[in-house]
């Protein structure tokens, strides 16, 4: 699943706005007269949960968290606003399960569902 392009206007009008984390500050002045702005990335606590529960999951063919804490979700904290691809994989009561989910994370964004289908 391709990341949603926008037109322009409609980046331009999400970071006015503060829409998907992503906002500008004003951080002083250039030569004194013309403002100064940084692109600022609001982090988020993320809510990944799963099921069946004790899966891995991986965001980005890379292990977010080893085997599940808690039993049925993961929590990520200072997670960056973007665009995600998660997947849980493992075994549970002797079946091995895997599911996948594509994301844009930030603003409304706080949790995802990864749903998991029997593989075996």
């Amino acid at each position: 699943m391709p990341p949603i392009i926008k037109t322009k206007q409609a980046t331009k009008q999400d970071i006015s706005n503060g829409t998907n984390g992503l906002y500008l500050k004003q951080t002083g002045a250039v030569f004194g007269i013309f403002p100064k702005y940084e692109l600022v990335v609001k982090l988020v606590k993320l809510f990944i949960f799963d099921s069946p529960c004790g899966l891995s999951i991986y965001s980005n063919d890379q292990v977010v968290h080893g085997q599940s804490s808690f039993p049925d979700y993961q929590v990520l904290t200072h997670t960056a606003s973007g665009y995600y691809v998660f997947d849980a994989k493992g075994t549970y009561q002797g079946h091995t399960y895997s599911g996948e989910i594509a994301r844009t994370i930030g603003g409304d964004t706080r949790s995802i569902t990864i749903v998991t289908n029997q593989v075996d």
